[in-house]
């Protein structure tokens, strides 16, 4: 079965050795970010912190606007609710960021936690 031109083993290698080498550049500047973080990482950690609150803030936004959309007002008015709620709780987060990153880390560990006694449960 032929696919768009490509026959099985016949592909040209040029490509991927382009690919290689924009990964290999990725990489490397992404390990010297990663040095540079790590030599301050309470400024890391606070960077970190107001991205998440801006993402918060983005979805936020989104879910608004989305209730906006749904027809039911039921539905529309729990969609109205999260999207409140998301706002809040980035506008919490750039008034404390401190605070913020302390409970974006409890979340991140419960979360692992959580992961690691279900994967404990699926495997007995």
């Amino acid at each position: 079965m032929r696919t768009a031109g490509y026959e099985a083993g016949s592909f040209d290698r040029k490509p991927r050795v382009k690919l290689w080498s924009w990964f290999a550049l990725a990489g490397g500047a992404i390990s010297i970010l990663a040095l540079l973080a790590a030599t301050n990482l309470f400024v890391a950690g606070m960077a970190a912190t107001y991205g998440v609150g801006a993402v918060m803030i983005a979805a936020g936004i989104i879910q608004i606007g989305h209730s906006a959309a749904v027809r039911r007002w039921t539905w529309a008015a729990t969609w109205l609710v999260a999207g409140l709620l998301y706002l809040a709780a980035a506008f919490a987060v750039f008034a404390d960021p401190l605070f913020g990153a302390t409970f974006l880390t409890l979340l991140l560990t419960a979360s692992l936690a959580a992961s690691g006694v279900l994967r404990l449960a699926v495997a007995a």
